[in-house]
């Protein structure tokens, strides 16, 4: 029998787990690092990170806050990391996370949503357009640190 999918906020006791997700997308944070981390996401985004869990192990995460554009009357959905562990990609647990974040933007007055992906996640652009998440613009960016960057 295959352990059920449970989907939760994230907490503290989940910073290492997180931690090696982020380091499998290439964003390296130390463990000790993200409580305090995700308290300041939380106080400052209106938003929350949700963990996918099946039985006991950590599937994956998705980081999702809430922004309010001057162009919009309704706050607005955005997904700011979606990370799969490995062994569970390609078992619906990311459009799982996906459909939990838009609940979760409707219950907070979002009409819409949005995702930025990083030019070399191929994987990705494949992913949000066949769960109806399609194209609708393009992202730029600019380090402003010196120091920071490729």
């Amino acid at each position: 029998m295959t352990p059920a999918l449970t989907i939760r906020p994230a907490h503290a006791g989940d910073a290492a787990m997180i931690a090696a997700l982020l380091d499998h997308m290439g964003h390296s944070a130390p463990a000790d690092d993200l409580p305090s981390r995700l308290d300041r996401y939380r106080a400052h985004s209106g938003g929350e990170v949700l963990l996918a869990l099946v039985g006991d192990d950590v599937a994956g995460f998705i980081a999702i806050d809430l922004t309010h554009p001057i162009n919009r009357a309704d706050p607005v959905l955005h997904i700011s990391l979606l990370s799969i562990a490995p062994r569970f990609q390609r078992q619906g647990i990311g459009q799982s996370l996906v459909l939990a974040a838009e609940e979760f933007g409707r219950q907070r007055g979002c009409a819409v949503g949005t995702v930025t992906s990083a030019e070399h996640r191929g994987g990705a652009h494949a992913f949000y357009p066949s769960i109806g998440w399609p194209l609708t613009g393009r992202r730029f960016g600019k380090y402003l640190s010196i120091g920071l960057g490729p």
